[in-house]
């Protein structure tokens, strides 16, 4: 449940820390002092959208926090998941900055504003009075159905095997499109396939003949220049090579060696070189031997490089995405000459999962409408006893062909008087009507949810005397087995709370701020004898408010 809630620079509250008990809570206040924003600091600690613009004024940020107690297993699996420790206390921060900018913490450790509102769900149900999309929307009302007859994990199984057959019938029309253009296709398949695969392209061919062709391009050039090095070398008929005149050298460095202690290193080194000079001789004249050009070969060359060319200008940029060319287009020709048998097995996967989904969707419409009459039951005898007699319901049932949700919609219709049709949610014009509808929504689920704490935004509006006095008996009946937060304007359901808080805005003569402050016995009788008021608070009022306190002690 929520144990505290800390809220400091949110529009008028300057700074307030707000302890709240088990059961039933409720806060009261003249209009416009503040207690929507109560609301809206809870609602954004739970992930909901807050405005930059809801920052106090003259201040550098918001901060609203909300310390829980007794954490749901659920959410703690969820914080364990995501890397969050987790104990019997939560604590959930959420800042926000003038400029937008803001932050959120959970224990203390970053968090996204996502992941407060997956964990919020399971922590806090807040209900406005303009809050009835659930009611309103008849899409929503098969989801009340499910929640209630326990059929959510057979309504998913139904959606998981109607996305399966859609994914499948999508598969069948795209192999039977294909088949429209069968022959062109084909012949234009079979011969991409047939041009690539008879060029037995590998990879990194390609690089390995344009250095085979550019060197039989400078074969002239790469001969001449070697024969060139090798005269050089060797020498020829006019002139000493390079060898002989080492072999001068090394000869008369010899002879001076005989004479000479520091001429012989330099003798040495000669012979050396000599033997040096002559491998050297030796490998250029084993690679000219080597060489072996001829038109033949240079042709060969060019030609396959040519048909590369050709093939990269069709198919691709490079052999590599040639090849992948090549193997989707063989893909492509055994869809084709394999249309029969695939369209056998495709079509015997669709017949199983028709036959399975029809398994699954006449079960869920069985259990979904046996609920439907438990469900509206129950929930007329709530409405009942918040003097909404002779109220109807009754869930209107529509076949549904082509829908993930089941074989039918549900749509929720309601009577509120007798002798009147029964109509949509929706045509009901009483806002006080929806409040009941809701509050006696959330008694029939009061067994069916987990939800710790719920959160009621001035749902007694539009109701009076009699029915806000059974309005604030269903809300403490609710608050047996969890807490309840109500923001009200009734003296009848303020007086059956187990704690108050006065909102109350104030004024220091420089600026206005909103306190909350919880309420003692005698403080009690005041706030709901001023709520009683026109104006004047009267012994008798006084009187009053304190007899229904002392009553909702019962």
């Amino acid at each position: 449940m929520l144990s505290s809630l800390y809220i400091e620079n949110l529009a008028v509250i300057e700074k307030t820390l707000i302890t709240l008990d088990k059961g039933m809570n409720v806060f009261t206040g003249e209009t416009g002092a503040g207690k929507s924003i109560l609301i809206d600091a809870l609602g954004a600690v739970l992930g909901k959208r807050l405005t930059h613009d809801i920052v106090r004024t003259g201040t550098n940020k918001a901060v609203i926090s909300a310390e829980f107690d007794d954490v749901p297993a659920a959410v703690n699996a969820m914080l364990s998941d995501a890397g969050y420790p987790t104990d019997d206390t939560l604590v959930i921060t959420r800042e926000v900055a003038p400029d937008g900018k803001g932050s959120c913490r959970v224990n203390t450790r970053p968090a996204t504003v996502s992941f407060l509102r997956d964990i919020g769900g399971f922590l806090v149900n807040i209900h406005g009075q303009h809050d009835t999309g659930l009611l309103l929307s008849n899409e929503k009302h098969i989801e009340l159905l499910d929640g209630f007859g326990g059929t959510g994990t057979l309504a998913k199984e139904f959606a998981e095997v109607y996305h399966a057959l859609a994914g499948q019938r999508k598969a069948l029309a795209e192999l039977e499109a294909a088949q429209s253009d069968k022959q062109a296709r084909l012949e234009r398949l079979e011969y991409v396939v047939e041009e690539i695969e008879q060029a037995e392209l590998s990879v990194g061919e390609e690089d390995e003949l344009e250095e085979m062709a550019k060197t039989i391009r400078n074969s002239a050039k790469i001969m001449a220049s070697l024969g060139e090095a090798n005269s050089a070398i060797s020498g020829c008929d006019e002139a000493e090579g390079a060898a002989d005149l080492l072999r001068t050298a090394a000869g008369a460095l010899g002879q001076a060696a005989g004479y000479f202690v520091d001429a012989q290193e330099l003798s040495v080194r000669a012979d050396g070189l000599m033997a040096e000079i002559a491998e050297l001789s030796s490998d250029i004249e084993i690679v000219l031997g080597d060489l072996d050009f001829n038109a033949a070969q240079q042709e060969l060359i060019e030609s396959r490089l040519s048909l590369i060319f050709k093939l990269k200008q069709k198919y691709g940029s490079s052999i590599e995405e040639i090849l992948a060319y090549g193997e989707k287009a063989r893909a492509e020709l055994d869809d084709i000459v394999l249309f029969d048998e695939r369209q056998t097995v495709i079509l015997t996967q669709i017949k199983q999962t028709e036959t399975e989904l029809k398994e699954v969707g006449e079960n869920l419409s069985a259990l979904r409408r046996e609920a439907a009459v438990e469900f509206t039951k129950l929930l007329a005898s709530e409405l009942d006893f918040l003097d909404m007699k002779g109220v109807r319901l009754e869930f209107k049932f529509t076949p549904a062909d082509n829908s993930p949700r089941g074989f039918e919609t549900a749509e929720l219709l309601v009577s509120a008087n007798v002798g009147e049709d029964l109509r949509p949610l929706s045509k009901i014009a009483s806002g006080g009507e929806l409040s009941r509808v809701m509050l006696a929504l959330k008694n029939v689920f009061a067994d069916k949810d987990e939800i710790p704490t719920l959160v009621f935004d001035e749902i007694d509006t539009g109701v009076s005397g009699g029915a806000s006095q059974k309005i604030g008996l269903k809300l403490r009946q609710a608050a047996k087995n969890r807490q309840v937060l109500c923001v009200t304007h009734s003296a009848q359901v303020a007086a059956l709370a187990c704690s108050q808080y006065k909102i109350e805005k104030l004024s220091d003569g420089e600026r206005t701020f909103t306190a909350v402050n919880k309420l003692d016995f005698d403080s009690r009788i005041q706030e709901i004898a001023r709520i009683m008021s026109t104006g004047t608070i009267t012994d008798l009022l006084l009187d009053n408010a304190h007899q229904m306190l002392l009553g909702g002690k019962e």
